[in-house]
């Protein structure tokens, strides 16, 4: 929200505030005081056009609220007249280009509005309140969105997104708090929808038409909104949902038959959430209940890779407000709220530019159907790999200059292992010439730097024709008797190496840009924690076989790492110099080079 690259946190409270959290420490940013308490969840979107994110949340002082997203300023607000529980849903539901606000109100209406300046566009009067929030999605395939909702009338609604006019309703016994899920269960390329109501049933519904396509009776009220995902690893997607009879529900969701449940102690009105939490490529199950405890639930044969997006808002542990739906290009967003911002759903990287599409949205603010967001004549992937602003034309990785028989590039970055380093300028000189495998001394410096020490090496290059080059410097360390490694690459094919120089310390180029990352990234975690977790520490060393690792383990002497359930533990003192910490890390670096070396690299 705040444009530092890194995600926030935004949560309502029923001490009547609004937080932004800094999702690393959980330190405060800012928090903004309502009239009342708030169990309606935030929605984050630009609603204004400005390239920002801004939050929209609904409270029980009757208001509903838009705040600036990098200091909780208000933007707007409209009074319903009546509480707002309701979550709210941002679409483009006008054609506009701009994003929309949906919500429902106690006042037994929904309302939609401008997302600008929260002037109201329509509203729809239903027979009660409106506590479910509202799902966004394309269910009759005219390439426009609709919206569906629940009603304390009873009944399912599907709603013109346009003009608010009334597509059909469905009955049920009672009162609909539960939020709707969308999704193809029946695998027609059309979204049918899921929802629970009060009489204890879950209803499948033809999107068309709203007719019933089965529902499945529950021993209690069904306030919990639906997931979806294919839990089981048959390719098709289960509904997974919480019942006040204090169960928790797996149905296949081509009739509604039951897989399975489990029964906690209180009831379940949280809505379940899916991921894979224990990095195994599998879904997991994660659902609260009122017996105060969290429930995982993991499944052996569990698909791989379906996601949701949450269109109205995040869920909470007593509320029901996730919207969810499949992610069948696995870019992290919805089918749903791609055909919203214009994004293939059947593509990860719509744009073609190297970045997904739930990247460029959700991480870099980025646009997902323009390769080049700022128009400056470089990729948004290429700006972020560079530490550019691909949303300023003014910033840029590279600026070429062709002189006579000369071309000068500047290039801004170096990337080590999987990380960036971002560095000043560095200038490199290219004398082209025609005649083949010639050697072309490279004169590299580091500009911005008084007296910082040039260098200059000689490159077999094998080239018949005039090249463009980029040139390189590595960072200096400060080891002794080491030598500077040039890479240079050729535009065009990335990492083309012209030749590879080993330095005296032993390593070759490849291993050397390795461990100095290593080495960095295990000083940080040591100095801060004195431990580090295993999946790290394998990641960080390339480990692909978890056996090796803890063959590798096993070998390491008791005075430098003890095993602490998950975390590696560092043996030195609490209180240990520098001098001591990196001593502990060189030696835990030699066993690994050693190590590694005895299994050929295969570990």
């Amino acid at each position: 929200m705040d444009g530092d690259g890194k995600l926030e946190v935004v949560v309502g409270s029923e001490d009547r505030r609004i937080y932004a959290l800094n999702s690393e420490d959980g330190t405060l940013l800012w928090n903004f005081t309502t009239g009342n308490h708030i169990t309606s969840s935030p929605a984050l979107g630009d609603i204004d056009d400005d390239g920002k994110l801004e939050v929209i949340i609904g409270s029980d002082d009757h208001m509903l609220y838009a705040l600036n997203g990098e200091d909780g300023s208000r933007l707007w607000l409209y009074a319903t007249g009546y509480h707002i529980t309701s979550s709210p849903a941002l679409g483009d539901i006008d054609h506009d280009g701009k994003l929309e606000v949906v919500v429902g109100s106690y006042n037994d209406k929904l309302y939609a509005f401008d997302g600008n300046d929260g002037s109201l566009l329509w509203y729809y009067m239903t027979g009660g309140g409106v506590d479910s929030s509202p799902a966004l999605g394309d269910i009759d395939g005219d390439g426009k969105l609709e919206i569906v909702v629940g009603s304390k009338d009873r009944r399912i609604y599907a709603f013109n997104s346009e003009d608010g006019s009334k597509v059909w309703h469905h009955m049920t016994e009672e009162a609909v708090d539960s939020s709707p899920a969308l999704g193809d269960i029946d695998r027609d390329g059309r979204l049918e929808v899921i929802v629970g109501s009060k009489d204890g049933s879950i209803y499948a519904l033809n999107s068309e038409d709203g007719t019933l396509l089965w529902n499945y009776a529950t021993g209690g009220g069904v306030d919990s909104s639906p997931a979806l995902g294919d839990i089981d690893g048959d390719n098709k997607l289960e509904v997974i949902v919480g019942s006040k009879d204090g169960k928790i529900y797996a149905l296949n969701s081509e009739d509604g038959t039951l897989l399975w449940n489990y029964t906690t102690w209180g009831s379940v009105v949280s809505s379940p959430a899916l991921g894979d939490v224990d990095s195994d490529g599998k879904l997991e199950v994660i659902i609260g209940s009122y017996d105060h405890r969290i429930y995982a639930f993991d499944f052996p044969s569990a698909g791989i890779h379906a996601y949701w997006q949450g269109l109205g808002g995040t869920s909470n542990f007593t509320r029901t407000s996730n919207i969810l739906d499949i992610d069948p290009d696995y870019d992290g967003l919805a089918s749903n709220f791609e055909v919203i911002i214009g994004t293939n759903p059947t593509e990860a990287d719509t744009d073609g530019d190297g970045l997904n599409d739930g990247q460029e949205v959700n991480v870099y603010g980025t646009d997902p159907t323009n390769a080049d967001t700022d128009g400056d004549g470089y990729n948004d992937y290429k700006e972020i790999k560079a530490g550019t602003n691909p949303l300023n034309r003014a910033s840029s990785p590279l600026t070429l200059y062709i002189l006579p028989g000369i071309i000068t590039l500047f290039l801004i970055l170096w990337v080590f292992y999987r990380y960036i380093k971002r560095k000043r300028f560095i200038s490199h000189l290219l004398h082209s010439t025609k005649a083949p495998n010639y050697e072309e001394a490279l004169k590299v410096q580091q500009g911005g730097f008084k007296d910082y020490e040039e260098y200059t090496l000689a490159s077999k290059l094998n080239i018949s024709t005039k090249q463009q080059l980029v040139a390189t410097l590595l960072e200096r360390t400060g080891a002794p008797n080491y030598e500077e490694a040039l890479k240079t690459q050729q535009l065009g094919f990335p990492d083309y190496e012209t030749y590879q120089q080993a330095t005296k310390a032993g390593y070759n180029y490849s291993e050397w840009k390795l461990a100095q990352e290593r080495r960095k990234v295990l000083e940080n975690l040591a100095k801060r924690a004195k431990r580090i977790n295993v999946n790290d520490l394998i990641a960080l060393l390339g480990f692909t076989n978890r056996h090796s690792f803890y063959d590798w383990l096993l070998t390491l002497p008791p005075d430098l790492v003890t095993i602490d359930g998950t975390y590696i533990v560092f043996t030195f003192a609490s209180d240990a110099s520098s001098t001591d910490i990196d001593e502990a890390i060189d030696r835990l670096l030699a066993e690994f080079s050693s190590f590694e070396r005895s299994k050929k690299g295969k570990i």
